[in-house]
């Protein structure tokens, strides 16, 4: 069974302080941008298993597909973060803007547990899915797919994948 959404947040707002921390070591000169990208790179990992894993049901259920599933989440992340890594090299202002996108690789984790916990909703005969807000300040995707109602379960634009991106507050209840 699938752990409470706000669990998740939980961990992926303390995964998302250790990058920010990380981030300020690089700003203040502490560590370096390989030193960096390389923990970033573990943070990345961690975020993108652990949110699979909640979606599941825990550790032990996790398949080997699931692993494949999880390595091809992460190197997705992994691409991103060697491009921003390149953008810092080549003189990036670490400014606030540059924290915003550090924070993003641990939300991303949202997707990640929305992608597993519509496999196992459809494995419990789930046939349909809602977009449901929360209070936030939605973007046009959310409230798009919250007037779309219940659709055929995998036809909403997924969480993680809408202009908030990782941000995002809603969540999908499914029947």
């Amino acid at each position: 069974m699938p752990i409470r959404r706000s669990a998740l947040d939980l961990a992926l707002l303390a995964t998302g302080r250790r990058m920010t921390a990380l981030g300020d070591q690089l700003r203040a000169g502490e560590i370096t941008g390989a030193a960096w990208a390389l923990e970033m790179r573990a943070l990345i990992k961690d975020v993108h298993l652990y949110s699979a894993a909640a979606a599941k049901g825990g550790w032990d259920a996790l398949t080997p597909a699931d692993f494949g599933r999880i390595g091809q989440l992460v190197k997705a992340q992994y691409q991103y973060l060697n491009r921003f890594a390149g953008q810092i090299a080549d003189g990036l202002v670490l400014d606030g803007h540059f924290r915003q996108r550090v924070i993003l690789y641990a939300e991303a984790g949202r997707g990640t547990y929305y992608t597993f916990t519509q496999d196992v909703m459809r494995d419990r005969g789930m046939t349909e899915e809602m977009n449901v807000l929360h209070p936030a300040d939605h973007c046009v995707g959310c409230l798009a797919e919250t007037a779309r109602g219940w659709v055929p379960l995998g036809e909403l634009v997924p969480v993680g994948a809408r202009e908030c991106l990782g941000r995002c507050k809603c969540t999908i209840t499914y029947r």
